[in-house]
């Protein structure tokens, strides 16, 4: 991979603003010793040779910031689907792998990260899905399984509510 990426400070800013409003969030939902483990393995993706800007030139950490906010705000989602978002750049980068998020944070925030995973599979697949789609598409999927009981290692979702219907 390439150099190091360098955060500007207009990035830093934000990152460090969005990291208090989401602690302040979802602090409530947190376990004991979450925040300092993921901020350890964003404090090591931020430091590695391995985090690079997205093709169209988004640092990672900061979408995946902006990502967390809008779940929190939009959709209501707390500790899970945000570590495992928080935590996703990570495993893309290859610095921990999704087996060991579910040693150390659970089978939910694994996943939540396999959903991630398989939705990147279905965007590098299909070229048509553009960066306007993605977090629109993300969404969905927090939605969607924030209303079913949806297991990943399946194809099909089981509903939870069985007098709901698609």
């Amino acid at each position: 991979m390439g150099d190091k990426i360098d955060f500007t400070t207009q990035e830093k800013d934000t990152s460090m603003t969005l990291y208090n409003l989401l602690r302040k969030e979802i602090a409530t939902s947190l376990k004991e010793g979450d925040e300092e483990k993921m901020r350890q393995k964003i404090t090591w993706l931020i430091e590695s040779k391995e985090l690079q800007r997205d093709v169209f030139g988004l640092n990672p950490v900061m979408l995946a910031f902006q990502t967390a906010k809008l779940i929190v705000e939009e959709i209501g989602l707390k500790r899970d689907a945000v570590l495992a978002v928080l935590l996703n750049p990570c495993v893309e980068c290859g610095l921990i792998t999704p087996e060991e998020t579910e040693k150390e944070f659970g089978t939910a925030v694994f996943r939540i990260l396999r959903g991630l995973k398989r939705i990147k599979e279905l965007y590098l697949k299909n070229p048509v899905i553009d960066r306007k789609l993605q977090k629109p598409l993300t969404v969905l999927c927090g939605r969607y399984a924030r209303h079913t009981d949806y297991d990943c290692r399946q194809s099909e979702p089981h509903e939870a509510n069985t007098g709901r219907s698609g």
